[in-house]
């Protein structure tokens, strides 16, 4: 592919989607400064890699995968850092780490309003199910093109997504409860 072609590549199909991605990363995250640092990390690799695409249809769900991925080699590089402070040389465990590291218990969250009672039952969703329906409900992809991102089955994808909608009620109907 020349040049001119990759750069047309990516300004028509990719950079349209920088603001559905740095919102989807920063649904996923939490956390708007990490959200924009994956966000362009998405990107170079969507530069890079844009001679390997093989069609332009799949062009939102192959970003969305970068993405996914970026997000994931994020917390995979956390939780291993996190693990290298709470044990010292010998393998075991340092107690006196464990409030440094955020992993006191939880505090009660008391919602300001039943939107951020959802953004917050959502937050407590584990990642995989989070991810899914963040993927389907908010950024509008099907379940076949979730299904192709994470490389399952169709029927898997469905099933995940449904089984966190349950935890989603679930944690919406306990945080409301707590007001």
């Amino acid at each position: 592919m020349n040049r001119r072609i990759h750069e047309a590549t990516f300004e028509e199909h990719i950079v349209p989607l920088y603001t559905e991605i740095y919102h989807y990363i920063c649904r996923l995250t939490d956390d708007r400064e990490l959200a924009s640092d994956l966000t362009q990390e998405t990107m170079i690799k969507a530069w890079n890699g844009v001679e390997n695409l093989n069609s332009l249809d799949a062009v939102r769900p192959w970003v969305f995968r970068i993405a996914t991925n970026e997000v994931n080699l994020y917390f995979r590089t956390q939780r291993a850092q996190k693990r290298d402070h709470l044990v010292d040389e010998d393998g075991v465990l340092i107690i006196e780490n464990l409030p440094s590291m955020g992993l006191e218990p939880l505090e009660v969250i008391i919602a300001k309003s039943d939107k951020d009672a959802a953004i917050e039952a959502l937050n407590r969703v584990e990642y995989l199910y989070r991810m899914i329906i963040i993927l389907h409900l908010i950024e509008g992809l099907s379940f076949t093109e979730i299904s192709q991102m994470l490389h399952k089955a169709n029927s898997t994808v469905r099933y995940q997504y449904k089984k966190g909608i349950k935890l989603l009620r679930k944690n919406f109907y306990h945080i409301t409860k707590e007001i």
